[in-house]
């Protein structure tokens, strides 16, 4: 079976505001700060399993620095530590079409700001974002964003 994918066709969003101005080579890391299993090894070397309800995570996406999502997440943080002092919390969705991926972050929140890089050349931004509820996967067919298409 022969398959593609585009890097333009990946969307990504943040308080339903859509990041635009990916970096090049890779532009977003998605990962859960925990393993899903918890491994207990007894003294005879019996193993047992738990699993791990900490589904905290991280992503971090990479902007180019003339993206305009630059702008948009500077002003989120710019209002909280300097304004209105309320913290921006939404969800991030990650999707691409060609199904490698879905990906959505409940109750995510702008955790760290990008360190900012000027030279001769085009620089990249990183923004690292962290998040209550860290749910992703490949999609199959069917899979819609909210996950309502699942079926195992």
């Amino acid at each position: 079976m022969l398959n593609s994918y585009s890097p333009k066709n990946v969307n990504v969003s943040f308080q339903g505001i859509a990041v635009t101005g990916f970096a090049p080579d890779s532009f977003i890391r998605i990962s859960r700060n925990e393993d899903v299993l918890k491994e207990t090894v007894g003294s005879a070397g019996n193993l047992a399993l738990t699993h791990n309800a900490d589904k905290t995570g991280t992503i971090e996406i990479e902007l180019m620095q003339t993206s305009e999502s630059n702008i948009a997440l500077s002003a989120l943080l710019f209002a909280f530590e300097f304004t209105t002092g309320i913290i921006p919390v939404g969800q991030i969705i990650v999707q691409d079409p060609s199904g490698s991926n879905l990906t959505l972050a409940n109750n995510a929140y702008l955790k760290v700001a990008p360190e900012v890089e000027l030279g001769a050349d085009q620089n990249s931004r990183t923004w690292t974002f962290g998040c209550e509820e860290l749910v992703y996967t490949a999609t199959p067919d069917g899979f819609t964003p909210d996950f309502s298409g699942f079926t195992l």
